[in-house]
């Protein structure tokens, strides 16, 4: 196997071990409760032919408590669906038969198919990065560079999302925009709204840069909608369905932050620079086919940022962001100090979650890991020592506004500008062994940022437990914690 690597240089064996050895402890050890015990669940239902009433279903029987309200599921059917196909050996030999949350250590099965298509975006990169006019093993450097980017890794190997799906179907959709195959660009980018309906933001800046004609730009836009209306109108009878997914106010999280000029009326950030920057595209005409797709690039980025600058997001949402934020860097001739920055950039991430989602998205997660049933403590917030009070800084205001400087910086620096100087390095010219150390580093720190201070906590909370807590369930799992 290592012959096989010295095409690879200056990538070494060691570097694929540890990213190896990290990602399956990090795998098996930490998962949150409960996103991804609900919509595996809820893809049961699929199995035992609940088709027309799965929200209805699904909403009264994966209840975390009888007393809590109904928990509809939150997402189109297409996640679902998935999940169903893929559980279906767990169904067959009986390992899971009816929508439930506590499936113990089949959670791990949930969490694989994720992952698989984590990797398999890791492929498209590859494959994005050949388009580019990358050599395979600079291409190959660029996929590894993304697995290892700390944000993407949190989001698939430690909070233990399902965010990869529509990744997985928007990288696909940029393949085609990159190579002028704007039908295709439109339908895989349909198809990724169905999962999330973030695509919706980066689909439209780039389909105003690809398509100057008005009748084409609806053409387009109307195939991109054509899966999520289908999967829309195959549930607009389902109560559930209404409850669960055409209810879920997430408009109110779009006017989050606004201008207010008239009581309780203002404008909205996000739409207000979105419009801009759709303006911006359509009428910036690229001169060659370099400049398409530095362009292209950016404009996944740049929507991308807005939306987590000015949107109420959750954490695992910024997986979405992800294969930009490296794409870019690494085509820039400041790649080791925006490699470099990611370590700033999750240390304030962390530093925000911890704080903003407490007894969550902290030591928590290992609860539901391997090790989780040795400290019950995970479970009872007044035998649970907080990670959060390992970060001596308890301004939550101040890890945001750091985590958007940082984004802002990506922002700035990477205009891909035509006149004047340009940050942007010709592919030809990417020196890998210039910021390979960096990467290295990066992986390390940005995951250590998380993963130490929670496995602190977990010693801490061990060593304080009390005899009692041998007794508490190690399932335990609220309406208040389901994230969508």
């Amino acid at each position: 196997m290592k012959g096989c690597l010295k095409d690879l240089k200056p990538l070494v064996f060691a570097d694929f071990v540890v990213y190896a050895a990290v990602a399956l402890f990090c795998f098996m050890s930490f998962e949150q409760a409960c996103d991804l015990f609900h919509t595996g669940g809820c893809s049961i239902a699929y199995l035992q032919g609940h088709f027309k009433d799965v929200y209805d279903v699904c909403g009264d029987s994966l209840k975390a408590f009888p007393e809590v309200p109904a928990a509809y599921p939150n997402y189109l059917p297409s996640t679902y669906v998935l999940f169903a196909l893929w559980n279906i050996p767990l169904y067959l030999f009986g390992a899971v038969r009816e929508p439930r949350l506590d499936v113990g250590l089949w959670v791990f099965w949930y969490k694989a198919l994720p992952t698989i298509f984590f990797f398999a975006s890791a492929w498209l990169i590859f494959k994005i990065g050949k388009l580019l006019g990358m050599t395979s093993k600079t291409a190959f450097v660029a996929a590894f560079v993304w697995i290892t980017c700390p944000l993407a890794f949190f989001s698939q190997f430690i909070f233990g999302q399902y965010d990869s799906f529509t990744i997985f179907f928007v990288l696909a959709g940029l393949h085609f925009f990159l190579r002028r195959r704007f039908l295709g660009f439109a339908l895989f980018f349909g198809i990724a709204a169905t999962f999330k309906h973030f695509p919706l933001v980066v689909l439209v800046p780039l389909l105003l840069l690809a398509e100057k004609r008005i009748f084409s730009i609806l053409q387009l836009l109307l195939l991109s909608l054509v899966p999520l209306s289908l999967e829309i109108l195959a549930y607009w009878h389902s109560p559930g369905f209404s409850i669960g997914v055409l209810n879920n106010a997430f408009g109110n999280r779009i006017f989050a932050a606004k201008l207010d000029l008239f009581p309780d009326i203002g404008y909205s950030w996000f739409f207000v620079i979105w419009i801009v920057i759709c303006g911006m595209a359509f009428l910036k005409e690229c001169e060659d086919e370099i400049e398409f797709q530095r362009w292209g690039l950016y404009l996944c980025l740049l929507p991308g940022v807005l939306f987590f600058g000015f949107i109420y997001w959750h954490p695992q949402w910024l997986l979405f962001m992800t294969p930009f934020l490296v794409l870019t860097s690494f085509l820039n001739r400041h790649s080791r100090f925006f490699f470099l920055l990611d370590i700033l950039m999750m240390w304030a991430f962390v530093g925000f979650v911890v704080h903003q989602w407490s007894f969550n998205v902290d030591q928590r997660l290992l609860a539901q890991g391997l090790w989780g049933s040795w400290n019950p403590g995970l479970q009872v917030p007044n035998h649970s020592f907080l990670m959060k009070n390992l970060f001596f800084l308890h301004e939550k205001r101040l890890y945001l506004s750091v985590f958007f400087g940082c984004l802002l910086l990506h922002v700035i620096f990477k205009f891909p500008r035509k006149l004047g100087p340009n940050s942007w390095v010709a592919v030809d010219q990417i020196n890998i062994s210039s910021f390979l150390s960096a990467v290295r580093w990066r992986f390390l720190a940005g995951v250590g940022i998380f993963v130490i201070p929670a496995f602190v906590s977990y010693w801490l909370i061990i060593k304080e437990s009390r005899p009692e807590l041998a007794n508490v369930k190690c399932f335990l799992c609220s309406a208040e914690c389901r994230q969508k």
